[in-house]
């Protein structure tokens, strides 16, 4: 038993290392990883509460998912246009990198997330649009 325990986990130290060069093969019923949304505000020149078509919108962005000093990339995603996405990873800490839109606005900053076992961590990534 604990041979085989042991033997799993250099199996998934191993993947996690060749993903960093070239991209790991990841199961898509893996049972751990991440999951949110993605939202970019602000959407008015000036908000107040009483707007709600000025809250944070959905974005489809594009984020990179690294290795946790960030010099390997893991996987990439986009999410969907609802700004959801769900992305299995193997347990670990990573950093995602969200990409700039394609004129340079909206953006984001890279985060540290930290991916439990059997679990998939909630987050929202937001980006600045610059709208002032």
């Amino acid at each position: 038993m604990r041979l085989q325990i042991q033997a799993k986990g250099l199996i998934l130290l191993l993947a996690y290392l060749v993903g960093g060069c070239a991209g790991a093969f990841i199961p898509p019923d893996l049972g751990s990883g991440i999951s949110g949304v993605v939202l970019a505000g602000p959407t008015c020149p000036v908000q107040t509460p009483d707007h709600p078509e000025c809250d944070d919108q959905p974005y489809a962005a594009s984020i990179v998912v690294k290795t946790a000093d960030g010099r390997f990339t893991v996987t990439r995603f986009t999410a969907g246009n609802d700004g959801r996405f769900r992305v299995p990873l193997f347990p670990g800490t990573y950093l995602l990198d969200p990409l700039p839109g394609a004129s340079g606005f909206p953006v984001s900053s890279p985060q540290t997330v930290v991916v439990q076992s059997g679990a998939f961590t909630d987050l929202t990534i937001s980006y600045d649009t610059g709208i002032r």
